[in-house]
Order: structure tokens, then sequence, then C-alpha cells
């Protein structure tokens, strides 16, 4: 009687691995994007995150606007227009969007594992394709993080700041772990090439 591999991944495995992959992107965008649109809907002022060097660099004298400091700096907007509320939302949009590519690619290399076929070109080039959503996204992300920051600081204060943003130790761990997919990609094509080299001596 063959003996079962305990760490092999089976059809419940990746079922659910996949399932995990995509509540998280649902749940990312209902938090993200529902919630914002929700109290807009409702009437509710709009408050998002500031940097916190804001309280010191700016002396906030907006109609409408109320400034307050604690472990975060925010801005309360009382009537947010809608392209306000756009500026606010498209940090998120833009990692929703990122996190759907990164599932369905995701989704398509368990596939191809799943039929006993992870060494080929396809496969290949859909981890080459995640790690970039995943570095490059991250610095896209980033910078769309630093250009909304800007604007609602703008917004907020009646100041003209056109970028402003930190990084933090998540942000390069992200990039960090798209270069290693990148590298992962190259060893399943070197691996591909080495077995169509044994194939030829047979």
């Amino acid at each position: 009687m063959e003996a079962t591999d305990k760490l092999r991944f089976d059809k419940t495995d990746f079922s659910v691995t996949k399932l995990i992959a995509a509540g998280a992107t649902a749940l990312t965008a209902i938090l993200a994007i529902g919630t914002s649109l929700g109290a807009w809907i409702s009437g509710e002022a709009l408050e998002v995150e500031l940097p916190a060097s804001t309280a010191i660099q700016y002396d906030p004298t907006v109609p409408g606007v109320v400034l307050t400091t604690g472990s975060t700096m925010m801005a309360r907007f009382e009537n947010p227009d809608a392209g306000l509320l756009l500026a606010s939302m498209a940090p998120s949009l833009v990692l929703v969007a990122l996190m759907a590519v990164a599932t369905w690619l995701l989704w398509r290399v368990l596939d191809s594992v799943q039929a006993d076929q992870p060494f080929t070109a396809a496969t290949v080039n859909r981890m080459r394709a995640l790690s970039y959503v995943v570095s490059i996204g991250a610095i896209v992300h980033q910078a769309v993080v630093g250009l909304v920051s800007g604007h609602l600081t703008s917004r907020a204060t009646g100041e003209t700041v056109l970028f402003q943003v930190s990084f933090d130790v998540g942000f390069i761990a992200i990039v960090v772990g798209g270069a290693m997919l990148a590298a992962l990609a190259e060893a399943f094509r070197r691996g591909i090439r080495l077995e169509a080299d044994a194939e030829g001596l047979v």
C-alpha cells in the first residue's frame, strides 16, 4: 500500500488557497472602497489620514476642514465633493486592481501545478508577470499614494503640495518579495531548459 504524502497539496488545498486569495481581494474592495462610497452617499464627512508632518508644516485655515493630531494626522472634510472622494479612493482602487490581477495569475499558476504541469513556458510567464505585479505594482501604488496625499494635503491646508509620502518596511518587503518571485520564475525557466536537454539525450 502506497504511503500518503502528508505535505502534498490535494484538491482541497488548492481550492482553499484560491478562495483565500479571492476573498482577500473582495474584502479589501469592500472595506476600502465600499465603506468610502457608503459614507459619501449617506452624506457623512470624509476623514483621511495625512502624513504626521502636516501639523508642523502647515497652519490650516480652509473652511470646512478640521485637522486633528494623535497617533496619526487626520483631516476631516465636512462637505466632500466627488473629485475629493475619488482622489481619496485612488490608492485603494489601484490596490484592488493589482490584487485582482495577482489573484488571477496565482490561480493560473495553481491550475498548472494541480495538473502536474508546473514546468511550462506559460507557468514561467505567469510567475514572471506575478513578480512584476507585486514589485512594480507596489512602486506604482506608492507613487499614487504620494500624489493623492499631496492633493489631499493641499485641499486641507490651502497650500500647494504636489507629493507627500513616507516609505516603511512593509513597502520594501513587498518589493523584495516580488524580486524573489522573479528569481523563482527564472529557476523554473532553467528547469524547463534542463528538462528539454535531458530528453534530447535519451
